[in-house]
């Protein structure tokens, strides 16, 4: 499904990760579609890179509460950031990670412009990695 991953979708699943066998439930990879247990997808993941976000306004706390969003791939990323393009005009940090390295810590004015950011991200993304699409 579009918001849970790869799987067969029902409430109980006994779908296998595709690296190591053991039941990984309803998640996996978006992009190739595999199940995968969390420390299976982060191999299979590799350098690509993934987004975190969060509103640059909260300071202290978004620290203390953990305001970021989970890890995005670049798609994801700017869907989440086009939902919120129709409301109010907030700051928003991204954090571009490849692996574990932070590649990138931008504040950006508002979602607009940080999906317009990670789509130019993308773009030299694939220019210089040259992945074929899947």
């Amino acid at each position: 499904s579009q918001t849970r991953g790869a799987g067969d979708g029902m409430f109980i699943t006994f779908t296998q990760c595709s690296g190591c066998n053991v039941s990984c439930g309803n998640w996996g990879c978006k992009g190739c579609r595999r199940p995968f247990c969390s420390k299976c997808f982060t191999k299979h993941r590799g350098t690509s890179p993934h987004v975190q976000w969060a509103y640059d306004d909260m300071g202290f706390i978004r620290t203390a509460l953990g305001g970021f969003s989970a890890d995005l791939c670049l798609e994801d990323a700017q869907q989440a950031l086009a939902e919120l393009s129709s409301g109010l005009e907030r700051p928003i940090r991204l954090r571009i990670f490849s692996g574990s390295t932070q590649m990138s810590d931008e504040v950006l004015e508002n979602a607009q412009t940080a999906r317009n950011y990670l789509r130019a991200f993308q773009d030299a993304d694939q220019r210089e990695s040259m992945q074929p699409r899947t």
